[in-house]
């Protein structure tokens, strides 16, 4: 049993354990994720010409209520 509980192995035991949490806290905030990244996306494409315009502000301003909203959700659990 002495060869089995070794350095190595228990790093691994950690290192395992540690990835699970992440997962499970990642699914969690998944939905967050994904708003930001659309946020960053539209940013991308309202810079593209180095200016917004009223169109790209309003898409950006929805983007970002949308990073907020879920937010909402998973913090207090609120459904709209």
């Amino acid at each position: 049993m002495e060869e089995w509980i070794t350095v190595n192995n228990t790093l691994y035991v950690i290192i395992l354990a540690l990835g699970a949490l992440l997962t499970i806290i990642s699914s969690k905030y998944r939905n967050i994720l994904k708003e930001l990244v659309e946020l960053a996306e539209t940013l991308k494409a309202g810079y593209a010409d180095k200016k917004l315009d009223k169109e790209e502000k309003e898409a950006v301003l929805k983007e970002a209520l949308d990073v907020v909203r879920a937010i909402l959700l998973i913090k207090w659990k609120f459904k709209p």
